[in-house]
């Protein structure tokens, strides 16, 4: 599947913006006709370097694999979808830090000047280009083209017909046979109005014997000598017919041509200014006395959050989740570093600073309640009520920031929440010991990173590994660890309970102030559970609980 399709329903990333829309949910079927089709199309590529690779139609790049599990039945993956939107909103935020707060060179002044001006007129030029299209010439080009194409198709029939045997040849429209008088009026009619069923709007009604060559009704019986002579001279009209379209087509092309070179010389330059701010903030990177350094110096030094190499160079799950569990701290915390080291023409004031900083905080805040109740264990209705009132204000609030619906997002808002009323939930099925075998691999390849021999290295984390995973092992170690241990303490509330709270406390702010700025939305929201017969819903009226994470 497409990486720009919904995987669930059919519907592509350019529409999952429009929050209202819906997509059809996929029909095994239908996916294994489009995945064969393409399958079919890919190996005529591979087999042909002149072919343009195919695109996948509706996203569908295979066939079904498991065409025995009903769709709607295979698991939103929550865990990545944690990590796709952290990922999207660390990036976001860092960006708007590198762009409004940092110092930037000259240099970097210019090329950013240089960039918007440069997007400004990509934009123009492209509506230039649209404009052209619907002109008269535009319209005159792409009718040439068609004829040129629908002629060239012709020839190929005609060269079947000449070639072959008996007095019938082939449509132009379909493979169904027809008389040579017919099919030849056929080729006029089709070069010059493209292909239609409707016989009339082209004149094809009757039978051959009824078909007017030059002027004259020619009996089909008569005209089947001629058909060589026939095809002969239709060929050559064709042909002429060809190089008369094409010289009219040159200078037509020649003025689309420059609007169009116009566009792509556009395209470069931005592509070559991205690049060039590419690098200028990968500079800021690894200056130690940049702001991003000071920022990840709270991520790890604090909560133990650093970028992994093995993760391609970003955060795993576990990281998004420590970020999210304490955004309300790292946040404010970033707004300081961000006041103390803003630049002299900083474009934002202190509080606009902290506002910024504010809105980011209250955006993770939410996605951690969404993700905390759609990892509940065998979830209740008002559990999925809150998830419904978390997910819809963690879903607008993205948006408001800037970013972007992307797959990841739209499964969070449209297919999470009939899954969490499957049998347990989703709570138990999440993919989390992928992300735990790669921690636990990494681990192990640290440890016997000094082993040359690559075989004895193997073997040597195998038995660790299978030490470490033993039972017996296991109970061993949990007994020992319960002997040691004091007990609970009277009236004692340890860090962790303590952190629950607070987080607690955290999700219920961020979640009223967002539904006191948005009663719309909250008001849409509660006629739709209005709507599905869901009362915890349409009331409004909800406790907030701590979820699976807390």
């Amino acid at each position: 599947m497409s990486h720009s399709w919904c995987p669930m329903c059919k519907m592509r990333a350019a529409e999952m913006p429009n929050l209202n829309a819906t997509g059809e949910i996929w029909q095994y079927a239908e996916m294994k006709k489009l995945g064969e089709e393409h399958q079919k199309k890919m190996r005529l590529f591979e087999q042909n370097d002149k072919v343009s690779p195919p695109k996948a139609q509706l996203g569908c790049k295979d066939t079904p694999w498991w065409p025995f599990i009903p769709v709607e039945r295979f698991i939103v993956p929550l865990l990545h979808c944690l990590i796709g939107i952290g990922d999207a909103i660390l990036t976001k935020f860092r960006e708007e830090v590198s762009e409004k707060i940092e110092y930037l060179s000259p240099e970097e002044v210019k090329t950013r000047s240089h960039l918007a001006e440069l997007e400004v007129k990509q934009a123009e030029v492209r509506q230039e280009v649209k404009d052209f299209d619907v002109s008269e010439k535009g319209k005159e080009l792409s009718s040439h083209l068609g004829k040129v194409g629908r002629a060239k198709k012709s020839l190929k029939k005609l060269d079947t017909c000449r070639n072959g045997p008996g007095a019938n040849t082939i449509s132009v429209k379909n493979d169904a046979p027809v008389s040579v008088l017919l099919f030849l009026q056929e080729v006029t009619d089709f070069i010059e109005y493209g292909g239609d069923d409707d016989d009339e709007e082209y004149g094809l009604e009757g039978t051959a014997d009824d078909v007017n060559m030059d002027g004259n009704t020619v009996d089909a019986a008569d005209a089947a000598p001629d058909k060589a002579n026939r095809i002969r001279n239709k060929v050559a009209e064709v042909k002429a017919r060809i190089v008369q379209l094409e010289e009219k087509i040159v200078p037509l092309k020649a003025s689309r041509k420059k609007i169009t070179d116009r566009r792509d010389k556009s395209g470069k330059y931005i592509a070559r200014a991205k690049e060039h701010i590419k690098t200028f903030k990968s500079d800021r990177k690894i200056d130690d006395e940049g702001i991003e350094t000071a920022l990840f110096s709270v991520f790890k030094d604090l909560y133990g959050v650093k970028l992994q190499a093995y993760h391609g160079g970003s955060l795993h799950g576990k990281d998004h989740q420590k970020i999210m569990s304490n955004a309300d701290e790292i946040f404010t915390l970033f707004a300081e570093i961000l006041k103390e080291n803003a630049k002299k023409d900083c474009k934002l004031t202190h509080d606009e600073i902290e506002e910024l900083c504010q809105k980011y905080s209250n955006l993770y805040i939410l996605w951690d309640g969404a993700f905390s109740y759609a990892s509940t264990i065998n979830p209740s209705r008002e559990d999925i009520a809150m998830y419904e009132r978390f997910v819809t204000a963690a879903v607008h609030s993205h948006k408001e920031l800037g970013m972007n619906v992307t797959p990841k997002v739209h499964l969070m808002w449209m297919h999470v929440k009939r899954q969490m009323e499957f049998p347990g939930g989703l709570g138990d099925k999440r993919e989390d010991w992928v992300e735990h075998q790669h921690q636990i691999t990494r681990k192990l390849r640290n440890q016997f990173r000094t082993t040359k021999d690559m075989e004895v290295r193997g073997d040597a984390m195998a038995r660790l590994h299978h030490q470490q995973t033993n039972p017996e092992v296991q109970a061993y170690m949990e007994r020992v660890d319960a002997s040691t241990r004091r007990g609970p303490r009277k009236d004692y509330t340890t860090a962790d309970a303590a952190r629950r709270a607070e987080r607690k406390s955290a999700r219920a702010s961020a979640l009223e102030l967002w539904e006191i700025g948005h009663r719309k939305e909250m008001l849409a929201l509660r006629q739709r559970g209005t709507h599905n017969g869901d009362a915890s819903l349409a009331s409004g009226d909800l406790p907030i609980r701590e979820g699976f994470f807390c």
